[in-house]
């Protein structure tokens, strides 16, 4: 059982700082880098920050400065996936309780990388989730670098290995193929899924 944290007080400054950083983050657009130190987007948020009730200049995060928040915010959602991962880990009574997904891709300057994520069902919430858990850089496409990206990114992530929370792996080139994944049931019926 999970205990409430403390009450953490916040100063309205990093609160604004965070919220830059978090609109870089988790924008559905693209976001350039740049846009913090242009003088039209620091003026709009002079203004939101007046509108909020802020006096004096706005704190405004700019372009070099904007990384220490990118990894502060990974810190977190890092915290997360090992609470999240311990309680599916329990829940599912020490089975393997997502299904890692991977693919790669060769960039235009021939640099290869792997994009490793997990898709799990919440059974609290009733809902399914897919996380992204990081991009590897490989050198060749062997299946030992492969695995080797994947075991680096879900140990990051959940601090267990793949083998520990994953019962399948998916790369998004064998969606084209059917896949038959079985499930077990409390009640001992499997049914077959494809």
């Amino acid at each position: 059982m999970l205990l409430p944290a403390p009450a953490i007080v916040v100063s309205a400054n990093a609160r604004f700082l965070t919220k830059m950083g978090r609109v870089y983050i988790y924008s559905k657009q693209r976001i350039s880098k740049g846009i913090f130190d242009d003088d039209e987007f620091r003026a709009m948020c002079q203004a939101f920050y007046e509108a909020g009730g802020g006096k004096d200049t706005a704190p405004c995060l700019r372009r070099h400065s904007l990384l220490k928040y990118v990894k502060a915010e990974f810190e977190c959602f890092r915290k997360l996936c090992k609470i999240l991962g311990q309680g599916m880990l329990e829940n599912s009574e020490g089975n393997p309780f997502c299904q890692e997904m991977d693919d790669g891709a060769t960039l235009a300057n021939h640099h290869k990388f792997l994009a490793v994520g997990v898709q799990l069902f919440d059974p609290l919430l009733q809902r399914n989730h897919a996380m992204c858990l990081g991009m590897r850089r490989l050198k060749g496409d062997t299946h030992e670098q492969n695995a080797e990206a994947i075991g680096f990114c879900t140990q990051r992530a959940f601090g267990m290995s793949t083998k520990q929370i994953a019962h399948s792996r998916r790369r998004a080139t064998d969606q084209a193929r059917p896949t038959i994944n079985v499930t077990r049931h409390a009640h001992n019926t499997t049914h077959l899924l494809s």
